[in-house]
């Protein structure tokens, strides 16, 4: 899959604002760059010239100084990771303004925990496709979300159901889709 520059970039003035990501972010991410999710995070903030900070190890203690340290406002990981940095960590980060994540399901017990763990960010879930680009989001207020629920379409992304087939119709993905 190849990606241009303008199908990166161009989508950036569209999902920052959604995930609180500006010039003054410090975003903490951890894991490889070959995920879509992780690459789009750190170019994202590097595009609005924000600070990213990381972490090359599996260990969430240390995250938990990092997150500390360097004042992180925005964190970017996935749900499996946000589980075990919950589990980790006994004391809230109340400077974390918003988190998002997407690539797995947030359940209400992860929601709850991370409600505890951030009690002044905004939870946001995105659902998308490496070959499409981010499609919608959901703001998750509470526990009881209903999962099947995918939000609402990201701005200028326009989702039609034919036939039971989604089709999205989005200027931001891979070449030759």
């Amino acid at each position: 899959m190849y990606r241009t520059y303008e199908s990166w970039a161009g989508f950036f003035p569209v999902q920052n604002p959604i995930f609180h990501v500006s010039q003054e972010t410090r975003l903490f991410l951890q894991g490889s760059l070959s995920f879509t999710g992780n690459l789009n995070s750190l170019l994202a903030v590097l595009y609005e010239g924000g600070s990213l900070i990381t972490s090359e190890t599996m260990h969430c203690r240390r995250w938990g100084k990092l997150l500390q340290k360097w004042a992180v406002d925005v964190i970017y990981l996935i749900p499996t990771k946000l589980q075990l940095l919950s589990a980790a960590l006994k004391e809230s980060l109340p400077q974390v303004q918003s988190l998002f994540t997407g690539s797995q399901l947030l359940t209400a017990r992860n929601i709850r925990d991370l409600q505890r763990l951030l009690p002044q960010a905004e939870l946001i879930l995105y659902y998308g496709a490496s070959e499409l680009n981010y499609i919608t989001y959901a703001i998750c207020n509470g526990a009881d979300r209903d999962s099947r629920n995918l939000g609402r379409p990201f701005p200028g992304i326009g989702v039609t159901v034919h036939y039971s087939l989604i089709y999205v119709d989005t200027p931001y993905h891979v070449s030759g889709v």
